[in-house]
This record gives structure tokens, C-alpha cells and sequence, in this order.
């Protein structure tokens, strides 16, 4: 027997005990084709991303449960027939054996060094009261581009 995953959601306008009934109709979809329940989990309403069916917000459910391959189909056809699910996404559960963590950087031990010297830079504003001329700039543009390509 294999793990399988049903994440489903219903429209948050539907009353909490619509909800929990419609939880316990999938489980007993899966209970119906010799499935096991292992973990019922409610997410709460969230909001999608975009629209599904007329529905903006929606109650999620996830539903973990162990059942045999050929079983699937079956539970599928069954879960199709509750109006009240929006969406349902049926997965196989994988195990995983190492949880990737984060890599934290460990700060560096501070070395002590030399003290660093001041250095002072000067600034000198070019002042020029002359005015430059576009046409007579385009010419020098258009210089310094052919000196460029000649030397290419």
C-alpha cells in the first residue's frame, strides 16, 4: 500500500457544518475502496490566487490516507461526485529521507588588522564659461568614432 495526499477545497460561503460533512464524505470515499486514514488536516480559508470556478476564497483540506494503486481510479471517481469540492490535487506521498536546511553563514572571526589610514580625496570643480556647441561636439564624436574604427 502506498501514500497518497488529497488537498481539496470547498467555497468559504458554505456553512462549517457543510464543511465537515464534505470532509467526512471523502473520507468515507476513501474508507469505501479499502483505503486507511492516516491524517486530517484543515488549513483554514486562504485566498487563490486566481479565480476558480467563481470562487476567490476557499476552506482547504488535506487529507492523508494509504491505499493500493489499482484503488485510486475508484476513490478519484468518487471524490468527482462531491459537488461540493471546488478542486481536489491526489498525489503520492513520497518519503523523504533528508529535509534540506537552509545554509546559515557563520560569521568570520573578526582578525585584527592595521588600522586603516585616511586617505582625503580632493575634488576639483572644473569651471568653464565657455559653451560648447553641439555640431562642433558631433564633429568630435564623429572623430574619435572613425580614429576608433580605423584602429579596429
Amino acid at each position: 500500500m502506498k501514500k497518497y495526499e488529497i488537498l481539496f477545497f470547498v467555497p468559504v460561503t458554505m456553512e462549517s457544518e457543510k464543511i465537515e460533512q464534505t470532509r467526512k464524505q471523502v473520507v468515507e470515499a476513501i474508507a469505501k475502496h479499502e483505503g486507511k486514514v492516516t491524517t486530517e488536516e484543515e488549513f483554514g480559508k486562504k485566498k487563490l490566487a486566481y479565480t476558480v470556478k467563481h470562487t476567490r476564497h476557499g476552506h482547504f483540506i488535506l487529507v492523508i490516507f494509504e491505499s493500493d494503486k489499482d484503488k485510486i481510479d475508484l476513490i478519484k471517481r468518487e471524490l468527482n461526485l462531491i459537488t461540493e469540492i471546488v478542486r481536489y490535487r491526489l498525489v503520492i506521498k513520497e518519503k523523504i529521507d533528508h529535509i534540506p536546511r537552509p545554509v546559515i553563514k557563520q560569521e568570520k572571526e573578526e582578525t585584527p588588522q592595521a588600522p586603516k589610514q585616511e586617505v582625503e580625496i580632493k575634488k576639483e570643480k572644473i569651471e568653464t564659461d565657455e559653451k560648447v556647441d553641439l555640431k562642433e561636439l558631433d564633429l568630435k564624436i564623429d572623430e574619435l568614432l572613425s580614429e576608433d574604427e580605423e584602429n579596429l
